[in-house]
Parts: C-alpha cells; structure tokens; sequence
C-alpha cells in the first residue's frame, strides 16, 4: 500500500504550529512560529502524519481574492519520493478550483519542474539576495506607514492583501518603513530579517529607504526583488547584498497574470507572494 493511502490527508489547526515549524527548519526555511499560526488561523494547511501522529507533509492555500497562493510545501527527509507532496498539492488544487480561484506560488527551479506537469505556467522570476549580520547598532525607528504600504501593494499586484499584511505588520517586532513614493515592510524570519513587499516610484527615494532600513537593521537580512528591477539590484549589491538563489513565479488556471508594474519591487517571501 503507498503512502499516501496509508496516510490520510487532514486539516491542520494550531496546535500543529511547532510541528510545523519544525518541518521548515528541517528544511532551512525562514519562517516563524507566527508565520505558521497566521496560516493556520487564515488559511488552510493540509497535512499528513506518521503512524506515531507526527506531522510529516504539509501544503497550505492562502486567498487573496479570486487568487489562491499556496506554499509551505513541505516533506520531512524519511517520507520523501512518496508521492506525499503531490498528494497535498492535488488537495490544494481542488481546493482552489472548486472555489474558482486561480492558483498561484513560488517556487524554486526543481519546484518549478515538479509543478509545471501540474498545469503551472512561469509568470516573473524573482532573486533572493541576503546581507550578513554587520557590526552597526541598529536604530530604534520605527515608521508607521502602512496605509501607503497597502495601497501600493494593491496597485503593484491588483490583489488585496490588506489582512495579511495587517497582521504581519503588528507582530512587535515588525516595521513599515517609508511613504507613497517608497515603501517596505520588515519582520522576523526565523533565519534572517525578511524586508519586503517592497514597492516605489521614484528610484532615488527606493535607495534612499533602503538605506534607512538597512542602517537600522544590523542583523542578517534577507528581500526577494524581481528580476527586472536593474535599479533595485544596484541599491542591493552597494548595501553588501548578494544574490542567492531564484524563484519563479507561476499561475495555475486563467490566463497568466501581467507582468507586474514597476512599482513592485521585491515579493513578501516565498510564502506569502
């Protein structure tokens, strides 16, 4: 009997948050206890467990809108090449399309490979680049700002995101830097600091909040910027970023969303788009 059969798919609640952390700390991901309860309380998160009632795969599926974003695609080491992952993924989808939603994720290049067959179709690439900790005292500012921050994001990605940003950022720990020009968001990673959405018209004015970010955040920091956004990776490689690895985005089901306007300047991490 495969594993799959063996195993039923169920749907996770918050109790399950540290099982799952653990999966993506096994993974080297870079999400929190509270990234996982915040999928937990919005979304939905599709698991399966071992016969000793460990979590050991997950798929989660959030709704912006008429847009479902899924991720957190994960499978411990001992229960990989059985087929767990594309049985959540199928779950996923049937989710999404039931519901009318077009599907939507990130995924790394061998991700890419495995959801192309599924009916994905590559939209943007994104790049992630990452800061190592320096040695500067971080300053004590924190700008409020995300009315700006949501009203360019709606603009750069015509989805309302608005209550998950919310959430994201009043976490204690998180800040929205900038103005209607440039804006940002930056919150704990389990990792390293993840900066981003990010999103601005003027490209002086995006230099200039990455430096006031950057300058106040002496710890490692990780941002997802799009790869067309010759400005941006400029600002980034003179901060002492350097580029990691990549990220395709890909849509499932209606036609292929447009590129995203210039504005939009880094994604909200893998998991959230």
């Amino acid at each position: 009997m495969g594993a799959t059969e063996a195993r039923p798919i169920e749907i996770l609640a918050e109790p399950d948050a540290l099982c799952g952390l653990a999966l993506s700390a096994e993974a080297g991901w870079n999400q929190t206890l509270a990234d996982w309860l915040l999928f937990l309380r919005r979304g939905t998160v599709y698991g399966v467990r071992d016969p000793h009632g460990r979590v050991v795969a997950t798929a989660a599926i959030l709704s912006y809108g008429s847009v479902a974003w899924i991720s957190l695609v994960l499978v411990t080491v001992a229960w990989r090449r059985r087929g767990l992952a594309r049985a959540l993924m199928t779950r996923c989808l049937a989710q999404a399309d039931a519901a009318g939603w077009q599907s939507r994720l990130d995924a790394t290049p061998d991700g890419a490979a495995v959801y192309a067959p599924m009916g994905f179709r590559a939209a943007d690439e994104l790049v992630r680049w990452r800061r190592p900790a320096t040695t500067l005292e971080g300053v004590s500012t924190r700008e409020e700002r995300i009315g700006a921050l949501l009203a360019l994001d709606r603009e750069a990605l015509g989805l309302d995101r608005s209550a998950i940003l919310n959430e994201l950022a009043s976490r204690p720990e998180s800040a929205v830097w900038g103005d209607a020009d440039a804006c940002c968001l930056v919150r704990d990673g389990r990792r390293a600091r993840h900066l981003g959405p990010l999103h601005g018209r003027d490209p002086v004015a995006v230099a200039d909040l990455l430096g006031r970010v950057t300058s106040a955040e002496p710890g490692e920091l990780v941002i997802d910027a799009y790869t067309n956004r010759g400005r941006t990776r400029a600002a980034l490689r003179a901060l002492g970023f350097a580029a990691e690895r990549s990220f395709l985005r890909m849509a499932r089901g209606g036609g292929l969303p447009g590129s995203v306007p210039g504005i939009a300047l880094a994604g909200a991490g893998p998991e959230y788009g």
